[in-house]
């Protein structure tokens, strides 16, 4: 699924990342993936985005610059996945525009960044305990 950032007339620039959101989405994200699914990129940078409140599959331009921010300010507030998760999302769209827009463009820094973040999303998840039913 493209990714596609529009120059929206919205004016709400009050975007505030909704943790439990995010958890739920992804709850059923990986509900519905098999032993051999893996998670798409796309798919999981949209549940960031809708996490934001955003409806739909196009990202707000200024959404971006709320993202870049609470990558920045947020670090103390939100889990470190969730910063981890915004940053790699951010930097999957501005990827997406680098390769639409100017695909001439050396884009191996912003690779490099995204699969830094991708890692350690996955490092953190690996180290959260499964739940069990007999934890009880």
């Amino acid at each position: 699924m493209p990714l596609e950032v529009i120059d929206s007339q919205d004016t709400n620039t009050n975007y505030i990342f909704d943790v439990v959101d995010f958890s739920n989405r992804m709850d059923t994200l990986c509900e519905n993936l098999s032993d051999d699914d893996n998670i798409q990129a796309s798919e999981f940078v949209l549940n960031v985005v809708r996490s934001y409140s955003v409806c739909g599959d196009k990202i707000p331009r200024n959404l971006l610059f709320k993202m870049a921010s609470d990558v920045v300010t947020k670090k103390d507030e939100y889990p470190i996945i969730v910063i981890h998760t915004i940053d790699f999302s951010l930097s999957f769209i501005m990827l997406a525009m680098l390769k639409k827009n100017a695909p001439d463009t050396d884009t191996g820094d912003i690779v490099s960044h995204m699969n830094e973040c991708w890692m350690n999303i996955l490092n953190l998840l690996r180290n959260v305990p499964d739940e069990s039913p007999d934890a009880e």
